[in-house]
């Protein structure tokens, strides 16, 4: 949220994840469309995410998850955009980001022989924007198939 609200970023620092999206629905009006110059939450999420496990206790945390599958979970239900919200049908766009940053962050020699990329699986899926803008958008059955 903090980056739809960049001048007000500092009072969203110490709330709860609920407390933020309300604070964000009142604040709605003023919100900043272009995500603090990212272009959209994907990017911003994206550029932020890589900065935090660029720090190597962040990185070492996230590379112990091996090659698992990455669900954030939302017991609310309330967020099925980077959430599976709460029932397991939702987009996951947290998970799916913190699985090509981990792909990037570990070096091929380091990987088991056996490890699950999942680059190729996503890329297979959606279309993963590179850069500034979009969402991953789901790919059409047929391409999913080749």
């Amino acid at each position: 949220e903090a980056t739809k609200f960049w001048a007000l970023a500092q009072s969203f620092t110490k709330l709860t994840a609920a407390a933020a999206a309300s604070k964000a629905r009142r604040l709605a009006s003023h919100a900043d469309s272009t995500y603090a110059g990212f272009g959209s939450s994907y990017a911003a999420l994206s550029s932020i995410l890589q900065s935090k496990y660029g720090e190597e206790a962040c990185a070492s945390v996230l590379l112990s998850t091996g090659d698992a599958f990455l669900l954030a979970h939302d017991p609310t239900g309330e967020d099925s955009t980077w959430c599976d919200g709460g029932d397991g049908r939702g987009q996951n766009h947290l998970g799916m980001l913190l699985m090509l940053i981990r792909e990037q962050l570990s070096l091929p020699s380091s990987r088991p022989e056996d490890a699950v990329l999942w680059e190729p699986w996503l890329s297979a899926r959606f279309h993963i924007p590179k850069g500034l803008g979009g969402s991953p958008t789901p790919k059409s059955p047929a391409a999913q198939k080749a």
